[in-house]
């Protein structure tokens, strides 16, 4: 037991502490404080069973102090100890929630043993009731049925009285009735819609005391009750259920049954019932319509209409499978036939199934010319890929002819942009592209005059303009041929830099296609790594010092990261001149 002590005098806190200490409870736990604040602090944060409260602190007085710690009765078993003589006091204390009050000058420690325990024990018998009273009263009020209760009362053995005590909200719904509007009405208000032959019935059950039911028909609310009654010692039960509903249902079941079979019958699809052997049942007009059956025909059976299965199969599922095949039911060869079925359940068990059959022989011709279709689209795609890469060829050679250096360093610069695009991920299509795109990367310089080209030494202002010109000057060969990637345009911006530094159009970050700057990267890294005219070659480290330097700032972080991992495992040689 843990007991908390609020007491501000030190005497008396001393002496109720021998007095727990020499009876049965010395090993209850016992918790003191002097004020009502630092109680109040502790009650937040602990649990005990028992709260010893005196009334007059120095904070608060009377029974100004149990209001305060009012909130924790609840809780716990408040006792109140006192030095005040006041048995008006004590009768307020105790229906304010206290358990038990004591006299100071009268405590004694058998009489506050007795006390602490009693007070424990009323507090869970109080408990219990409560918890009970607390689940009839939420199941009153969540029952589906109205439920009522009326007091009994009689002036004389003829003379008798019926007023309402309670009802639940089902109840108040059902009647249209307020129990908080009119307390303690009479049987004949609360049941103002019955016929005065059932209200008579109800008092002879409560003069009885007998059980009795009935079904009564309420006009004004046009609802059908069911009406139960049982008495209980002076109070009389009524139960009310609605069961309007339950007497509707059998014409609304033959009104459903009716527009169920109208739609079975006209629906756009042919639907058969049949069951677990296979026999058919009934069929309905959209059925007999595409197998020519005009008159039903009996014994039919399910396995005679069902398609032979195609490589169609549409789905399969738990409850339902869709095939497609051609029928193999009466003379017509050309009936294409979407079979599916549906199994029909009934508590747990399978007693037949609904077969719908629809004729999608026109939705079959069309699709095998879609395929016609589109085999020969695929075709012509191929032979239009074949005189893309024989123009992207024709292009090459003439490159390779005006300067044959160009067309080594664009043959390389095609390979590592091939490598690089596999490993960023792009589609095998789009590799190619990339590819084809990097091996006339340079085209633009057959218009750039050969001995500029082949100089050696270092070049000048002017003839390094010449040879910027090639950008713009490839992009002006190829911007009017349709390809599926924009070559001209990709060709166009392979010198331009993420930052803007690059040339002709100075174009910054995403502004750069990601095909022109995979080709950049490839270009700088064989470029670097290889003999020019002018200079001689710096290597392989110095590219890939100028790519780590200048990555995110000129180069795409993403591909040159790419670009020094393939060169890490060994897929790019270091030696670039091996591509070839």
């Amino acid at each position: 037991m843990k007991i908390l002590l609020v007491e501000d005098n030190p005497g008396d806190r001393r002496l109720i502490r021998e007095y727990i200490r020499s009876t049965s409870l010395r090993e209850a736990t016992l918790r003191e404080v002097d004020s009502g604040e630092e109680a109040l602090e502790i009650l937040e944060k602990e649990r005990f069973h028992v709260l010893l409260l005196d009334l007059g602190l120095p904070t608060s007085q009377g029974l100004g102090t149990l209001q305060i710690f009012r909130a924790f009765a609840k809780k716990l078993s408040l006792v109140v100890l006192t030095g005040l003589e006041d048995q008006e006091m004590a009768t307020l204390a105790l229906k304010m929630g206290a358990q038990d009050y004591l006299y100071k000058d009268q405590c004694t420690s058998d009489l506050l043993e007795k006390t602490l325990r009693y007070s424990l024990e009323r507090k869970s018998s109080q408990d219990r009731i409560m918890e009970t009273e607390h689940k009839y009263r939420m199941l009153f009020e969540n029952m589906m049925e109205g439920c009522f209760f009326f007091r009994i009362s009689r002036n004389s053995e003829e003379n008798l009285h019926l007023n309402l005590l309670d009802a639940n909200a089902a109840g108040e719904k059902m009647l249209d009735f307020s129990f908080s509007r009119q307390p303690n009405a009479s049987l004949e208000k609360v049941f103002s819609c019955f016929p005065r032959e059932h209200l008579q019935r109800i008092y002879q059950a409560a003069r009885t005391k007998d059980t009795d039911s009935f079904e009564v028909f309420c006009s004004s609310r046009k609802k059908i009750f069911h009406m139960a009654l049982f008495c209980v010692n002076s109070f009389l039960a009524c139960i009310l259920q609605d069961i309007t509903k339950e007497y509707t249902y059998k014409d609304h079941l033959e009104k459903q049954t009716a527009r169920l079979h109208q739609l079975f019958q006209h629906a756009p699809v042919g639907i058969v019932e049949s069951g677990n052997d296979g026999k058919i049942e009934k069929m309905n007009l959209a059925f007999q319509r595409i197998f020519g059956l005009f008159s039903e025909k009996a014994p039919l059976k399910i396995q005679e209409f069902m398609p032979s299965p195609t490589e169609e199969i549409q789905a399969s599922e738990e409850n339902m499978s869709f095939i497609e095949g051609y029928s193999s039911y009466g003379e017509n060869q050309d009936l294409y036939i979407r079979y599916s079925t549906i199994p029909i359940r009934f508590q747990e068990n399978t007693t037949g199934y609904y077969n719908m059959f629809e004729d999608i022989s026109l939705g079959k011709k069309a699709k095998d010319l879609l395929k016609e279709s589109h085999r020969e689209l695929k075709q012509q795609y191929v032979k239009l890929q074949h005189s893309w890469a024989q123009t992207i060829e024709i292009l090459t050679r003439i490159s390779e002819a005006t300067d044959p250096y160009t067309a080594g360093h664009q043959k390389r610069v095609a390979k590592i942009a091939h490598l690089l695009a596999k490993a960023l991920g792009f589609s095998p299509e789009e590799q190619e592209w990339i590819r084809m795109a990097a091996s006339i990367h340079d085209i633009g310089k057959i218009k750039v005059p050969k001995d500029i080209l082949s100089k050696p030494g270092e070049l000048s202002d002017l003839e390094f303009r010449f040879i910027r010109l090639h950008s713009q000057c490839g992009y002006d060969m190829l911007k009017d041929l349709d390809f599926p990637l924009p070559l001209g345009e990709i060709i166009y911006q392979h010198h331009e830099r993420l930052d803007g530094s690059g040339y002709p159009r100075e174009l910054k970050g995403e502004s750069i296609l990601i095909h022109a700057r995979i080709i950049s990267v490839a270009d700088v890294l064989e470029a670097m790594s290889s003999h020019r005219p002018y200079r001689p070659k710096l290597g392989v480290h110095a590219a890939l010092e100028e790519l780590r330097k200048n990555s995110g700032t000129l180069y795409d972080s993403r591909v040159v990261r790419t670009c020094v991992s393939l060169m890490e495992k060994g897929i790019l040689p270091e030696n670039l001149e091996d591509l070839e």
